[in-house]
């Protein structure tokens, strides 16, 4: 007999928040204009530990089904703090969630992310420069606008509270490099960076089911 069984298809949505610490290691050339100063004194840094603190949105593909992968991403704002720097960041974050366990009470994956980062502000501390000896010192802070790539992996796990709730876990090492950045001193600079660091992020989504689809099929029935 031909019948036409049901299919669906679900998703979650929800927000998240997430916390990073890692070790930057930077790389900053001067601009030429504080090379031909007379005198100067500004921050030199080879590495630094670093926090990263915030939130955003967080949506997920069958989050809690029985689908071999899923597509995880999250856009986060966070707030990127060191004892050299201070920075503001946007982070988008994809992971290919692959099911290593489920039954009725979670969801267990593991995948590789990639994540895209954009990240700008200053340095805390001030430096300065004296253009002719005997002048009045400019003090300035180095200001960043910096584009970033990371990669690595995460495991996580989807825990359903109710018919529509559930609550989500994740965690994994990331590492990474500039893509593109935009640095100035007294005049426009350079600077790169490459950094490890490892990720924890919490969440709440709420599960959507879409409409169901009928395709055709053929059932026995004895």
């Amino acid at each position: 007999m031909i019948v036409f069984p049901s299919t669906a298809f679900c998703f979650g949505i929800g927000a998240n928040a997430s916390m990073r610490y890692g070790r930057y290691y930077w790389s900053i050339k001067e601009s030429f204009k504080l090379r031909d100063s007379a005198v100067r004194l500004t921050r030199k840094r080879a590495s630094c530990a670093a926090v990263s603190a915030g939130g955003g949105i967080l949506w997920e593909t069958d989050p809690t089904g029985y689908a071999i992968a899923g597509f995880r991403q999250s856009v986060n704002v966070e707030s990127f703090s060191s004892d050299c720097l201070s920075l503001l960041q946007v982070s988008i974050q994809n992971v290919c969630a692959f099911r290593i366990y489920r039954n009725d009470h979670f969801r267990l994956w593991l995948g590789p992310r990639l994540d895209i980062n954009c990240r700008w502000g200053r340095d805390r501390g001030r430096s300065w420069y004296l253009a002719i000896p005997g002048e009045v010192p400019i003090t300035f802070r180095r200001s960043y606008l910096i584009g970033t790539i990371g990669a690595g992996f995460s495991i996580g796990l989807n825990i359903p509270v109710g018919q529509s709730l559930l609550f989500s876990l994740e965690t994994g090492p990331v590492a990474g490099f500039t893509a593109s950045a935009s640095t100035r001193d007294i005049a426009p600079a350079f600077s790169r960076t490459s950094w490890i660091e490892g990720i924890i992020a919490a969440g709440v989504m709420f599960r959507i089911d879409l409409p169901k689809s009928r395709k055709p099929g053929i059932i026995i029935i004895e």
